[in-house]
């Protein structure tokens, strides 16, 4: 359960890999692969893009009302501090997950660029969390998620985004029905 969370790690040790891999998939032992996965990699570029965009459209607004109260105290004869250059935007730390909202991870995470690794950091100390009573002991991976995302729920927590991907579209539980009607899917769970 705990290695899931280490992905970006195993990747950067990677001489070559380190160097130009951007977006990982990682699938539980009993998720396989069902059909090409191009479309799949391709929405969640997009939307990963989509997010980007919003990030620098909320900095922009940001310096944008810095740049209104430097022209106001100006006009008010207020010392006017120049400095007020805004730092580089911070990404938000990502991970996209099977399930539905409310309802985090099942059977697979899709993470961004290394800067993921803030969530899957907040992941694994809920996985090893061992210095509670047993009866509060994350004793899944779910579980553990699932308190991640309590506390960004109840923002304890701002750095991370837990986005669910619709189950239902992209993993699917076979059964006799579903094998009968040759549907695909791109991930089976087995």
């Amino acid at each position: 359960k705990y290695f899931k969370t280490l992905i970006w790690e195993y990747v950067l040790d990677h001489r070559i890999l380190g160097q130009t891999v951007e977006y990982v998939t990682y699938l539980d032992l009993d998720i396989v692969v069902g059909m090409e996965l191009t479309p799949y990699f391709e929405e969640l570029s997009e939307r990963r893009h989509l997010q980007h965009r919003e990030q620098l459209e909320k900095l922009r607004q940001k310096q944008q009302q810095q740049q209104q109260i430097q022209q106001f105290r100006q006009q008010q004869n207020h010392p006017v501090n120049q400095s007020l250059e805004d730092p580089a935007p911070i990404p938000i730390s990502t991970i996209y997950f099977f399930g539905k909202q409310g309802v985090h991870y099942h059977g697979g995470i899709f993470t961004t660029s290394p800067h993921s690794t803030h969530c899957l950091s907040l992941w694994a100390s809920e996985i090893i969390q061992n210095d509670l009573p047993r009866y509060h002991r994350c004793t899944s991976d779910q579980m553990a998620i699932a308190r991640v995302g309590k506390r960004i729920d109840a923002g304890l927590e701002t750095g991370c985004e837990l986005i669910a991907l619709d189950w239902g579209k992209y993993v699917v539980f076979p059964d006799r029905s579903i094998m009968e009607t040759g549907v695909v899917f791109p991930f089976i769970h087995v």
